[in-house]
């Protein structure tokens, strides 16, 4: 966990955390009020910051990767997309676990292009805003959507669901936020997006209703010892 430790340390997340009081008031990221941009425009010019988030993200989401794997049965599937996959950790545990699989990983510029391709690994750059590489049996989002309000996690969700197959899958990894006023790390998690990021942590119903403007439809839920849960959708 050193590099999420330097990540949370590091002058983007701490400075968005020190005006933590501007989100309370308006809602709005303490990060794009301090930097002027929002936090992956701010990462596009400043490849040090960039490094440093890409680093902290890869750190935490290793330790998930296996619980994950477990938690997915592929089936028949032969291809699979992971979006917003960062350095790739948790399609090449997919791609050990299935020595049929074949995978794509999708991602912006400066974060895929010092990766390393081979026969069953391509790298594709790219914004998910605008267009998702199509045609793949499994669609895989490990911690993108929290990121984004409501309105653009719709946006990503539709154009991964554009050219699913009839029998495809969608599967969102997320922590999901439970009812009440019990502590858990998904309700830190949640500030931490609000204040950094402009995004939110989500309860299976509003993963239930986004998926749902997408054109999917959630069909099970699949928790994990790590704590993040896997949603699988389907086309409604």
């Amino acid at each position: 966990m050193r590099d999420f430790a330097i990540m949370m340390g590091s002058a983007p997340v701490w400075r968005s955390w020190e005006h933590v009081l501007h989100s309370v008031r308006t809602g709005e990221p303490a990060f794009d009020h301090v930097y002027g941009v929002p936090v992956f425009e701010h990462y596009a010019r400043d490849p040090e910051a960039a490094a440093v988030g890409v680093a902290g993200l890869h750190s935490r989401s290793v330790a998930e990767n296996d619980a994950v794997v477990a938690a997915v049965d592929l089936g028949d599937a032969r291809t699979l997309l992971d979006v917003g996959g960062g350095r790739g950790s948790l399609v090449r545990a997919f791609l050990a676990a299935h020595p049929h699989l074949r995978a794509t990983l999708f991602d912006l510029a400066h974060v895929v292009r010092d990766g390393e391709e081979d026969e069953r690994l391509s790298l594709v750059a790219g914004d998910f805003f605008a267009a998702v590489p199509g045609a793949h049996d499994v669609v895989v989002l490990k911690k993108v959507l929290h990121d984004w309000p409501d309105e653009q996690v719709t946006t990503i969700l539709r154009g991964c669901a554009a050219d699913l197959p009839g029998d495809g899958r969608v599967l969102v990894v997320e922590n999901l936020v439970t009812p009440g006023n019990t502590p858990s790390f998904a309700k830190w998690l949640d500030l931490l997006m609000l204040v950094y990021a402009g995004g939110r942590e989500r309860t299976e119903a509003d993963f239930r209703a986004l998926l749902a403007e997408a054109g999917l439809a959630l069909r099970r839920v699949v928790p994990t010892a790590t704590g993040i849960s896997v949603l699988e959708a389907t086309h409604a």
